[in-house]
């Protein structure tokens, strides 16, 4: 009986062990703007109240972008990328203001893949902070110097902030 017990026990390890083997691999990077390494333009960090912390990014009159994430696909990880999940937290402070949460995959000269979710898309409250969340599955080919950027575009010249932003790279 014991012997059973132990086939039965190292069947469900090696199960469990294949399981894991099998199961896709996740890269994740996270912005609070509590700090900014790997993110660029910081001299659009308020300081204030953010939707986490002290800290978040502004856009508005003379300030069309956020913090932006910035790496090249094989600096994330050496497997290639299948999916995208991006998202951050923005607030408008007025009803008619407007934003895009953009991803952009660039060759040397060229873009090769963008996309983007509009703060229209999601109706926010302003002076509230609303989530804005994708995911983007990617066609075949990307290359590991292949830049991959992540931003928030302010398309209505008017207050909008920005926190917490998360950015999670799938491997196939």
């Amino acid at each position: 009986m014991l012997t059973s017990m132990r086939r039965a026990t190292i069947l469900f390890l090696l199960i469990l062990l294949m399981v894991a083997c099998l199961k896709k691999r996740k890269q994740s990077f996270n912005q609070d703007f509590e700090k900014t390494f790997g993110w660029y333009h910081s001299s659009n960090l308020h300081k204030g109240v953010g939707h986490s912390g002290n800290y978040f990014t502004h856009t508005g009159p003379g300030q069309e972008f956020s913090q932006t994430f910035i790496s090249k696909l094989g600096e994330i990880t050496d497997k290639p990328i299948r999916r995208i999940d991006m998202g951050a937290w923005i607030r408008i402070a007025e009803p008619d203001a407007k934003a895009r949460l953009v991803l952009s995959i660039e060759s040397k000269d060229t873009t090769l893949f963008w996309q983007a979710l509009g703060t229209e898309d999601i109706s926010p409250k302003p002076g509230e902070w609303t989530r804005l969340f994708f995911t983007y599955d990617l066609p075949e080919g990307m290359q590991p110097d292949y830049l991959v950027k992540m931003f928030l575009w302010n398309t209505s010249n008017k207050t909008v902030d920005a926190d917490d932003f998360d950015i999670h790279f799938y491997e196939k």
